[in-house]
């Protein structure tokens, strides 16, 4: 059965006088690969005169383009959305025979078109010797899959959400510990380092308390393989399992830094700033439409009348 949620997000910025800001980039909308419904979005900006203009980034992400022509003092940013959480099986999904198994090569056209998610790129000692130390076992890819999501939540303590930005895995590896954002940028780096394209998501994840007292979301990050005849399959290297529909992407990319909700500049000044995320469980959609109430009693009373008459006449 489905569940129905209501999510904000309200970033506030007041500024000691007013500045004028930069073209503001914003990923504050669910991308299209995200597993659940959005049934209602909306983006509300609070400075006046400003324009919002929609598109697509070159990872085929939805991309809001803020403009604030004149000063301001103040800047808030809302987001709210209604999703329908549809419980999926994550292991619903087909892989071609050649990569059922691990290890396998892309084909070379497929090769070449995931070569953005291949790339380590520079590694320092601490991430070099971490890496060369990673099992390369062979077994079904789900099972090393698996092993290697384990890997990281086994060696790397998990801090807290974390700030979007930058990342220095020498300096998480040194410590020990890292955000959820640091540690799904080191999975994602391990997986290409095991020869699979894999890219990183920054989103929300969704925790609904059974008791239906302490539902909340909060902003997480992970990774994503890509697995041929199965496209992009999520794994979580906080919670050590694969991703569900209680994970709704913002943003998916090569690099972390092209994941960032907010991306812009302002005069230098004094600025403080303020960050909200609210979560509400709703009540399931009237079954009334399209049909009233009193239509919905015929169409059951009728049924109930056919299925007498299917009975009294012995027929199941």
């Amino acid at each position: 059965m489905s569940t129905r949620i209501a999510l904000s997000q309200r970033f506030a910025y007041r500024f000691d006088r007013s500045v004028r800001l930069t073209t503001h980039w914003l990923r504050l909308r669910p991308t299209p690969h995200t597993p659940c419904r959005i049934s209602a979005y909306s983006l509300r900006v609070e400075a006046e005169p400003n324009w919002i203009n929609w598109l697509r980034d070159p990872f085929e992400n939805h991309l809001a383009r803020l403009d604030l022509p004149e000063p301001v003092s103040e800047l808030t940013i809302t987001m709210e959305l209604i999703a329908e959480l549809e419980p999926i099986n994550p292991f619903d999904f087909l892989v071609e025979p050649f990569a059922s198994r691990f290890p396998f090569d892309y084909p070379q056209q497929l090769h070449k078109e995931l070569a953005p998610y291949l790339r380590v790129g520079k590694t320092g000692p601490h991430l070099s010797a971490w890496l060369d130390q990673l099992d390369h076992p062979t077994g079904y890819i789900i099972e090393q899959l698996d092993a290697t999501n384990a890997q990281i939540t086994e060696s790397v303590a998990q801090t807290g959400p974390g700030k979007p930005g930058p990342v220095d895995l020498e300096v998480v590896l040194e410590r020990g510990d890292g955000s959820t954002w640091e540690l799904a940028w080191l999975l994602t780096l391990a997986l290409r380092y095991r020869g699979l394209a894999a890219r990183f998501t920054h989103g929300y994840h969704i925790l609904l308390d059974p008791a239906e007292k302490r539902d909340t979301a909060s902003n997480h990050a992970w990774s994503e393989v890509f697995l041929p005849g199965a496209g992009w399959v999520g794994l979580d290297p906080v919670a050590g399992l694969f991703t569900n529909e209680r994970y709704i992407p913002l943003a998916s990319a090569p690099e972390p830094l092209r994941t960032v909700p907010i991306v812009g500049y302002r005069e230098s000044c004094e600025e403080t700033s303020s960050e909200e995320i609210h979560l509400r469980r709703l009540l399931p959609q009237p079954r009334s439409w399209p049909f009233s109430e009193s239509q919905w009693a015929d169409i059951q009373g009728l049924g109930h009348h056919i299925d007498s008459a299917l009975h009294g006449q012995n027929i199941a």
